[in-house]
């Protein structure tokens, strides 16, 4: 490997998050968790991680692991297109295949469209869970589930098998049994007996918890081709359960505080016909871990042996706990529900089996009433800022401020109303700042990177553009590198004395001639943001190029992509301080409000928060305006977001009537702070608050176990 691509490999794995860097590194084995950490703290603290990154390739070149280390990466980083596309030419150069690997290639089912399997994925993780089982005291055993129902869980018998009868298949009384969604994150294995990250939806099983099941097959997956006897045992042991939660889970929210619900999956719409080299996708929950999920290939010649027909053989990774995962074929249908490594005679070949998915639909028949699709509407408008069913902490009033942020998000409006919005009010405490909170929760889990920069929340929006600028490039993490780019302010000519050249306002100014004026509107509306337009950019896009970038074309596209799919920008308390007028020719600038054709691609992103008050700057161009009004806010408001917090959660209807009496009740009533302009908003949000947290903590967690 000479010293281009080596270097264009170290600028790539530079470029990665420390959290991906990390599980790449973990899955390849060859630089330790402690190794990783040591090596991070001999570093600066800077975006680069390029000692990190130049011990990783090396030690991986060495062992002739490159390979290994990209895919690895590439499993991870798959949904991020500017990643995705850095990392292509690499595993073209590096990954070299033979003749024989592409002939095996060619005959390989087609790739997959990136665009469909970013939906999949985030829709399956919220059916995917960790099923765990056992006695007090005894050790945890781990299985991987299927949400199929409202509250219907399907998974493997064998994880199951020690708290059901061998006569009767009936539960047996007294076991711990859990399924835990949104176990998504990085993490360590869950453990049923302790309280699981606040991300983590823990449900118990319902006392009457086994719904159907058929037995697994003794030494299943270790024989190569079934005797006359086993041949009739396989069609009477296809090793599932179908399991019912104490709790709808299906009917919730994935996050407690509103947004979509997690409904469950249709394995009704399953395929019984396989083809050889036809993809197989196993999302999973090995040993506890948090999710993974791993693409592989249906083998047929494996899957012959079984004259039964009712196993499947395939090379997707899987490992212990994946047992009850469900497979999946390449137009994401059910196929199969993974149980067993594939070892005939304890021979390794490197092949795992599933249970085929129409030999389990046939043995459902008698319930499927029980699996029919979703029906709910699918999305329950978000009502708290706070994903704490602890404390939550209600949204009153904000629907135009919600419906700003979802039509910001689409990239088809373009037009100042849906780029910039504008908190307008008088006094103090009506929830100006609180829009801040309102944007992260709305935009929490909505996938990519999406940054939010305040500025005026704490220190001074700066008065000059230069640091106006440069703040917001801080923010944005562009390198220190770039900054040596930065354009110059453009000097005044003048035949004045020299302290008469001073600046006569913040943020500079001074005498300038016609062209020298014309000079510095220049520099402040178009060079100022065209660099921080190609800074934001140009560190990933070095990273890409380093190493034998595609055609000049593609590469021209590419580079000009925007980094981030959205960037808000939060300018705060302009009530008490408004921009200066350099800074609000520079807005104008950064927003292409005057020359919209000649904005910088990577500015298109932004989207403005301008709270207290409207820069002078942006009132010919219609923002989105909304005056708060906390005295406006009554019995409409409340009642808004308590059937939010009810539909999110599920509750059940003579609660939902009680707690909008107990509300409704409490506004009429004789609180001094409802009179108290300043107090009001707080007061409503405090009260609403405390009565989700309660009923919440009764009708949710007591299921839980």
């Amino acid at each position: 490997m000479d010293a281009v691509k080596r270097q264009g490999l170290i600028d790539f794995f530079a470029s990665l998050p420390t959290p991906t860097l990390r599980m790449a590194v973990r899955d390849t084995g060859l630089v330790t968790e402690d190794e990783f950490d040591g090596i991070s703290k001999q570093e600066a603290f800077t975006a680069e991680k390029k000692p990190l990154s130049a011990e990783i390739v090396d030690r991986h070149y060495d062992r002739h692991r490159l390979p290994d280390l990209l895919h690895a990466v590439g499993r991870l980083i798959y949904s991020d297109d500017i990643y995705r596309n850095a990392l292509a030419p690499l595993i073209a150069q590096l990954c070299p295949a033979d003749d024989n690997h592409q002939a095996a290639l060619a005959k390989r089912a087609h790739t997959l469209p990136l665009k469909d399997i970013g939906p999949f994925c985030h829709r399956i993780q919220g059916n995917i869970c960790v099923v765990t089982a056992n006695w007090p005291g005894q050790p945890v055993k781990f299985g991987t589930g299927i949400l199929v129902g409202e509250n219907l869980v399907l998974t493997a018998f064998h994880t199951l098998d020690s708290h059901i009868t061998k006569l009767d298949r009936q539960p047996i009384p007294g076991g711990r049994l859990f399924a835990f969604f949104e176990h998504i994150g990085l993490g360590a294995a869950l453990d049923p007996d302790e309280e699981p990250p606040k991300e983590v939806l823990k449900v118990a099983f319902a006392e009457d918890w086994l719904v159907a099941c058929c037995a697994h097959m003794p030494d299943d997956g270790a024989f190569l081709k079934p005797s006359e006897a086993q041949k009739a045992q396989l069609h009477e042991h296809l090793d599932f359960a179908l399991v019912r939660l104490a709790e709808p889970v299906g009917r919730y929210t994935r996050q407690f505080s509103g947004g979509e619900r997690r409904l469950w999956w249709d394995i009704n719409k399953h395929c019984g016909t396989y083809l050889d080299d036809e993809r197989i996708i196993i999302p999973q929950h090995t040993n506890g871990l948090p999710q993974r999920i791993d693409f592989g290939r249906y083998c047929e010649l494996e899957s012959s042996y079984d004259t039964s027909a009712t196993r499947i053989r395939y090379n997707t990774e899987t490992d212990r706990g994946a047992s009850g995962a469900p497979c999946f074929n390449q137009r994401f249908e059910f196929v199969g529900l993974h149980n067993a490594t594939f070892r005939p005679d304890g021979i390794m070949l490197k092949r795992n089996q599933g249970i085929r998915a129409d030999r389990i639909l046939a043995k459902l028949k008698s319930v499927a009433s029980l699996l029919a699709p979703a029906s709910l509407k699918a999305d329950v408008p978000l009502w708290s800022v706070s994903n704490d069913p602890a404390r939550p902490r209600p949204i009153l009033g904000r629907s135009q401020l919600l419906g700003w942020i979802d039509s910001a998000a689409d990239d088809r409006k373009s037009a100042t109303e849906y780029r910039c919005y504008i908190a307008d009010a008088d006094g103090e405490r009506v929830g100006r700042s609180f829009s801040r909170e309102i944007l992260e929760a709305a935009r929490r889990g909505k996938g990519g990177e999406e940054p939010v920069i305040v500025l005026g929340n704490g220190e001074q929006i700066p008065e000059s553009a230069e640091d106006f600028v440069k703040s917001l490039a801080h923010q944005l993490r562009v390198p220190k590198e770039e900054f040596d780019r930065f354009p110059q302010r453009p000097s005044a000519r003048s035949s004045l004395a020299p302290d008469l050249l001073a600046p006569s306002a913040p943020g500079g100014g001074g005498l300038y001639e016609t062209g020298d004026l014309d000079k510095l509107e220049k520099w402040k509306s178009e060079d100022l943001p065209s660099w921080l337009g190609v800074a934001m950019h140009r560190h990933p896009a070095a990273a890409m190029a380093a190493v034998a970038a595609p055609a000049a074309g593609v590469a021209a596209q590419e580079a000009v992509r925007p980094r981030h799919h959205r960037v808000w920008i939060v300018l705060d308390n302009l009530h008490r301080v408004p921009l200066s007028s350099e800074v609000e020719d520079v807005l104008a600038g950064l927003m292409g409000l005057n020359r919209p054709e000649a904005l910088p691609v990577n500015l298109h992103a932004m989207r403005w928060l301008c709270l207290g008050a409207t820069p002078r700057v942006l009132l010919p161009h219609r923002p989105t305006v909304e005056k708060l009004r906390p005295d406006a806010i009554g019995a409409a408001e409340t009642r808004a977001v308590l059937d939010c917090m009810i539909a999110s959660n599920n509750l059940p209807a003579h609660i939902a009537e009680f707690l909008h009496g107990m509300v409704e009740s409490w506004l009429k009533g004789d609180d001094p702070r409802l009179k108290q302009t300043h107090l009001r908003l707080q007061a409503i949000q405090s009260h609403m608050g405390n009565a989700a947290a309660h009923f919440h903590e009764k009708f949710r967690s007591g299921a839980r176990g």
